[in-house]
This record gives structure tokens, C-alpha cells and sequence, in this order.
């Protein structure tokens, strides 16, 4: 029987008020259901989450989704040098600081990972912003404590590749949810929480980073009543799928013993799959990534 995860991506810092109240609301909705999910928080938005909001989250699954998702420079762009190591390097000290909202620098102070591992020590999840993943950034997560990958989308099955457990790509929650959960093991579902309540939050870090933080428009009444609504339905159709035998579900993470099969059509797929967020929502064509992917997989 398949496993089926549910997951969320916890990201925008601009209005902790109103982002709280929400992230609560989809807490409390799964724990009347029995559900377990992961959430995936960057470590400026860790920084805000209130006391309430925390210990509701700890009956949950906590995972990383990297220190300031959408500030410049994202991941692609700070691992975009041509050494491979000091792209590592790189990666290591970004996800292990905190980035200051006035200046835009990284802190002295130790943050990153650490931030979301306040609320929960035992943090060994990564979704990467926009599933835009490279290589030695991830190389870097590992040596973080980070075991599994929900950023991947190379086979619809989950799958080990150095000491790594990478999940397959999150199904649609459409019509096409049956015939991809058919042929995804396990199931991975994905949900940004902020979306139920408001437009896009990080528009404002397209062309660079802003002089000053801009919150999100909030949505009109009627239509985060109907993304809520149609939240609390999904997630009862999963319980009743799980009440009849259909599939089975923990909220824990476990470490796949499926390999995968390698080729350099595949790695190359797979790299234009991931630079599809930094071109298309900050016009940013890498350099030297593509040749990471291909040394991270020996092609």
C-alpha cells in the first residue's frame, strides 16, 4: 500500500499576523482529521511564527525550505560560480545565517537552518524554493542534516542517490489526482498555506531586493472561504482513503532503497525543469549550473 504525504511550504515573512492565523487553521484542520504533514519553513519565516503557531506545528513534521526563498540571490544564483566547492561553500554559509530584512546582508549571528530548528530539533527535509534544487547546495543540506529531498522530479518513484532519498514531484489536486497518485510512489501533496488568504507574496523580488518590505493584497472574503473549503474537502477525501485501505499514511519521512537509472537526457531534463523558477519570476539564466548537475551525477 502507498504512503501519502502531505505537504507545505511556509515561506512568506512580510505578514507574520496574518500568516499565522492561516498556518493555524491548516494545522488544527489536520489534526481533526488524524493527518500528519510536513511543513517546509524558511528561516525567515521561522523567525516570525508566533508561540500558538509553534506548538501546533510540533505534532508535525518540520522541514527546511532554505533561509530567504525568493531574496536575491536565490539559490541558483549564488551557486552559479564555476567551482564546484565553493559553491558548497557558499551554500553552507547562506543556509546557516539569517538574512537582515533592512540591508539584505547575512548576519553575523548563526540562523539559517538553525532558525527552523527552534521550533523542532530534528530537521531532515528540504523542498527548495520554486523546486528550483542545485546540486552542491544540496551537497551543503546534507552536511546540515538534511536526508530527504522533496525538490526532485526525475522518475515518479522515490529513489537513493548519494545517501540521499529524493520523493517524487507533488500530484495535482484536479481531476488528475487519481491517475498520478496511481502511478506515484508515495504520493506527495503540496500546499502553500499563504495562498488561501492572499495574491503571490514575493512579486516584489523579481528585478532585485526592494527598498522596502511590501505585504501581499489579501484576497476578497468569498475566495479564501472557497480555498478553505476546498482545502478541508481534499484533505477528507484523504482521510476516507485511508479509512477504506487505499492508502496508508505516517507523516514520517523514510529512506528509499530504489536506485535510479542515470543518463545525461535525464540530467539535462532535469536541469531545465529546475531553471524554469529563477528565468521565468527573476529572468535569471545560470552559467556554470547546468555543469554542476552533470558533475553531481557523473555524466
Amino acid at each position: 500500500m502507498k504512503e501519502i504525504y502531505l505537504t507545505f511550504d511556509v515561506e512568506d515573512f512580510t505578514d507574520p499576523k496574518v500568516n499565522n492565523k492561516t498556518l493555524q487553521f491548516v494545522v488544527e484542520e489536520l489534526n481533526k482529521l488524524e493527518l500528519k504533514g510536513i511543513f517546509f519553513i524558511t528561516a525567515m519565516r521561522a523567525k516570525n511564527i508566533d508561540k500558538k503557531t509553534a506548538m501546533l506545528l510540533k505534532e508535525h513534521e518540520i522541514g527546511y525550505h532554505s533561509s530567504s526563498h525568493s531574496v536575491r540571490p536565490i539559490i541558483f544564483e549564488f551557486t552559479d560560480v564555476e567551482d564546484y566547492e565553493t559553491a558548497v561553500e557558499e551554500s553552507l554559509k547562506r543556509e546557516t545565517h539569517n538574512v537582515n530584512i533592512k540591508t539584505w546582508k547575512l548576519s553575523k549571528n548563526k540562523g539559517g537552518i538553525f532558525e527552523v530548528m527552534k521550533i523542532k530539533e530534528d530537521v531532515k527535509s528540504f523542498r527548495a524554493p520554486g523546486y528550483s534544487w542545485s546540486p552542491p547546495h544540496l551537497e551543503a543540506l546534507k552536511e546540515l542534516g538534511i536526508e530527504f529531498d522533496f525538490s526532485t522530479k526525475m522518475q515518479n518513484k522515490a529513489f537513493s542517490f548519494k545517501k540521499m532519498t529524493h520523493f517524487p514531484f507533488p500530484v495535482k489536486k484536479n481531476a488528475l489526482f487519481y491517475i498520478q497518485a496511481f502511478m506515484s510512489d508515495p504520493v506527495v501533496v503540496d500546499w502553500h498555506p499563504e495562498s488561501f488568504v492572499k495574491k503571490g507574496w514575493d512579486s516584489i523580488f523579481r528585478f532585485g531586493n526592494p527598498q522596502s518590505i511590501k505585504k501581499a493584497n489579501l484576497l476578497d472574503v468569498q475566495s479564501i472561504n472557497r480555498n478553505k473549503n476546498t482545502f478541508i474537502g481534499f484533505i477528507r477525501k484523504i482521510r476516507f482513503m485511508l479509512d477504506v485501505g487505499l492508502l496508508k499514511h505516517s507523516g514520517e519521512c523514510k529512506k528509499a532503497i530504489r536506485k535510479i537509472s542515470i543518463n545525461e537526457k535525464k540530467v539535462e531534463r532535469e536541469y531545465r525543469r529546475a531553471s524554469f523558477w529563477p528565468m521565468k519570476y527573476f529572468n535569471y539564466k545560470a552559467k556554470y549550473v547546468e555543469a554542476h548537475f552533470k558533475n553531481y551525477f557523473g555524466v
